[in-house]
C-alpha cells in the first residue's frame, strides 16, 4: 500500500518493523536470476500446512484491521470475524457487495487443480468480499481498458485488458493501493512452488499468466506488470505484520519479497547487476551408455577459476528426479571424470544430472537422458555446433549429416528446464531468457542426444 510506505526500491530493504530471523536469507547473498529464485524456494518450502477450514481462524491473526474487523482488499465493507451463527459475516450465500466475506485464492485454485499444499497456503488466500470474489472468478489479474463491472463499495474492476498490456482477454484489476500486495503474492507463489509451477501451464485458464517454466514462470507481459505494481505500491506495514504473523503463528515460512523487495528486480528485472555474474565449471558429456544393467559415463569438466572440487551424477526415473541414486565420478586427469557401476535399478530411460562444483561453491548441472539395453546405441552422444556464442536474441543449432532434429531444450546452470522447442527448426528464440550468464542447450535427434553450454549476453 503506497500510502503507508515509500522506500528506495533498488537500494534498500524494507525498513519497517520486520521480524526477520537472523541469517534467514544468508544463502541468497550475491545471487540473481534463476539461482536466487531457487535459493529462496529452498528456504521457504516445506511450510506447516494448515487445512482450508483453519483459514477462518487464522485470519483473526493475519488479517485483522486496527478496529478488529476483517481487512478486505476487495471492498470497503466492514466485516466481523466468525460464522453467521456466532454473529460474524462469513459466507454463506451472497447477492451483493458487503453481504459476507469468504476465502479468495488470489492465485486461482483451478490453475493447480485444487492440489495441496497450494490449496490452503494462506500467503495467497485472502479474506475478501464474496460478491467481488465471484466476479473476479478465475480471470487473470491485469489492467482494464473497458470495464464491464464495477461497484461503489467494491475495490477493483472487471473488463477487457487495456491496449498495450500484452494481453487482450478479460482481466480483473485490483485497487491501486493493493496492487503491490498481489504482485508480491504472485512472486511468492512461483518461488515457493518452483518445483511444480511448470506443470500448472497445462490448465488453459493459467496460460495467460504462466509460461510453462520454473523460471521465469510468468509470461513477459505479466512480469512487466507485476514489477510495475511492485514498484508503484511499495510494501506496507499491513504486509509486514501479516508476513510476521504467518511466520510465527501459521505456516513457519515467509514471503521473501515483503522482507526484501529488491529480490523481485534481481530475479525478474531486465538488467541484473553484472558484478553478480559467476562462471561455474563447464561440463561436456563424452559418452554415456546403459546396457545389460551396466551404467558407464565419461565426462569432461573444465573450471578456469578455482579448480574442480566435486563431480557427481544423480539418477532419476523422470525428468528433474534426482532421488534414485547418486554416484561420485573419479578424476582420471586432464579434466576427465568417469563412473561405471552395475545399476541397482531397472527403469528406462534413465534421467541423469551431472553436477560439477568448484572450490568456491559455483556449481554447474547438465541433464542427460539415456535409454537402457538395446536402445542405448540409438541415444549415443550427437555432435553439433551452435552459433553465435555468446548469443543475445537467438541461437542456431547445426547438425552434421542426415541427423534429424526433434527437440531443443535449454536449462539454466541449476538444471532447471527453461525452454522447450519441438520440431526441426534449427533457430531457437532466446527472448524468454531474461538473465545474462551461462546456459545449457540440449538437442534430441533421431540418432541420439547432445548437450553444450553457451553464454547469453545482451
Amino acid at each position: 500500500m503506497k500510502k503507508l510506505l515509500i522506500y528506495l526500491f533498488l537500494a534498500l530493504p524494507v525498513v519497517l518493523s520486520a521480524q526477520i530471523p537472523a541469517g534467514y536469507y544468508a544463502s541468497a547473498n550475491g545471487k540473481t536470476g534463476a539461482a536466487l529464485k531457487t535459493t529462496l524456494h529452498n528456504q521457504i518450502k516445506g511450510h506447516t500446512v494448515h487445512s482450508y477450514a483453519d483459514l477462518w481462524t487464522d485470519y483473526v491473526t493475519t488479517d485483522k484491521r486496527a478496529d478488529g474487523k476483517v481487512w478486505d482488499m476487495y471492498s470497503t465493507c466492514t466485516f466481523t470475524f466468525g460464522s453467521s451463527s456466532a454473529g460474524g459475516n462469513q459466507c454463506g450465500n451472497y447477492g451483493s457487495v458487503c453481504d459476507c466475506y469468504n476465502r479468495e485464492h488470489s492465485f486461482p485454485k483451478s490453475w493447480f487443480n485444487d492440489a495441496s499444499p497450494m490449496y490452503s497456503d494462506i500467503f495467497h488466500i485472502y479474506p475478501t468480499d464474496g460478491k467481488v470474489n465471484g466476479v473476479r472468478n478465475n480471470y487473470p489479474y491485469g489492467e482494464v481498458g473497458n470495464a464491464t463491472w464495477t461497484d461503489a463499495k467494491g475495490l477493483g474492476k472487471l473488463g477487457s485488458a487495456k491496449s498495450g498490456l500484452g494481453y487482450s482477454g478479460v482481466v480483473f484489476e485490483p485497487a491501486d493501493e493493493y496492487k503491490g500486495d498481489f504482485a508480491r503474492t504472485y512472486f511468492y507463489m512461483v518461488t515457493r512452488y518452483e518445483d511444480v509451477v511448470a506443470g500448472w501451464y497445462s490448465n488453459a485458464e493459467a496460460k495467460p499468466t504462466l509460461n510453462g517454466t520454473a523460471y521465469p514462470a510468468f509470461n513477459t507481459w505479466v512480469i512487466d506488470m507485476l514489477l510495475r505494481w511492485h514498484a508503484n505500491d511499495p510494501v506496507s506495514q499491513k504486509e509486514v505484520d501479516r508476513n510476521n504473523a504467518v511466520y510465527s503463528s501459521v505456516q513457519g515460512n515467509r514471503n521473501p519479497f515483503i522482507d526484501h523487495p529488491e529480490y523481485a528486480d534481481l530475479i525478474w528485472g531486465s538488467t541484473p547487476p553484472a558484478t553478480t555474474d559467476v562462471v561455474p565449471p563447464v561440463i561436456t558429456v563424452d559418452s554415456v551408455t546403459y546396457a545389460n544393467t551396466v551404467f558407464d559415463a565419461t565426462i569432461t569438466v573444465v573450471d578456469a577459476l578455482s579448480g574442480v572440487q566435486s563431480v557427481v551424477v544423480h539418477i532419476g526415473s523422470a525428468a528433474d528426479d534426482t532421488t534414485k541414486a547418486t554416484y561420485t565420478l573419479s578424476d582420471k586427469g586432464n579434466g576427465v571424470y568417469k563412473v561405471k557401476f552395475v545399476a541397482p535399478f531397472s527403469f528406462s530411460p534413465v534421467y541423469c544430472t551431472f553436477v560439477a562444483c568448484d572450490s568456491v561453491g559455483n556449481c554447474a548441472k547438465l541433464p542427460y537422458t539415456i535409454e537402457g539395453s538395446t536402445a542405448a546405441a540409438a541415444n549415443r552422444e550427437v555432435s553439433f555446433s551452435i552459433f553465435p556464442n555468446p548469443a543475445s536474441t537467438a541461437l542456431r543449432v547445426d547438425l552434421a549429416g542426415d541427423v534429424l532434429l526433434q527437440r531443443v531444450e535449454i536449462f539454466d546452470m541449476s538444471g532447471t528446464l527453461l525452454l522447450v522447442q519441438e520440431g526441426q527448426s534449427s533457430k531457437v528464440s532466446l527472448s524468454s531468457l531474461r538473465v545474462n550468464g551461462m546456459y545449457v542447450v540440449k538437442v534430441v535427434t533421431d540418432k541420439g542426444v547432445g548437450s553444450q553450454m553457451f553464454r547469453l549476453a545482451r
